[in-house]
């Protein structure tokens, strides 16, 4: 993967955040990237396709979407305890407020067992 872009792309996937991708024929696609195992292709869920799956040896470009949010009217935002995140609606943890989402899963707080 090209590191010029791999941090923003683990970084985007943390965060939940869109990116845009540049394909070498020049198309462009826009989505939400997700955790993937492969590492020769990047995992997208898009709005108008769904998931779809993206050679990195087809990648031109990748850029991070900047997103202007507002957070919900309740007692929700701040940032995660643990990764410093800025907590909105969409990234907040239903269960534990002062964490994320994906900390709460990194560090087992969600493990019922």
């Amino acid at each position: 993967m090209k590191s010029e872009w791999s941090k923003d792309l683990k970084r985007a996937i943390h965060n939940k955040h869109h990116i845009v991708v540049f394909l070498k024929d020049n198309k462009n696609i826009l989505g939400i990237p997700e955790e993937s195992i492969d590492p020769t292709r990047i995992k997208i869920r898009t709005e108008n396709i769904g998931v779809t799956w993206v050679p990195i040896t087809e990648v031109k470009h990748l850029s991070v979407v900047v997103e202007f949010s507002t957070v919900w009217e309740s007692n929700r935002g701040g940032k995660c305890v643990h990764c410093g995140l800025e907590l909105y609606a969409e990234t907040q943890s239903e269960d534990y407020l002062e964490y994320c989402d994906y900390c709460v899963k990194l560090l087992g707080l969600d493990d019922n067992t």
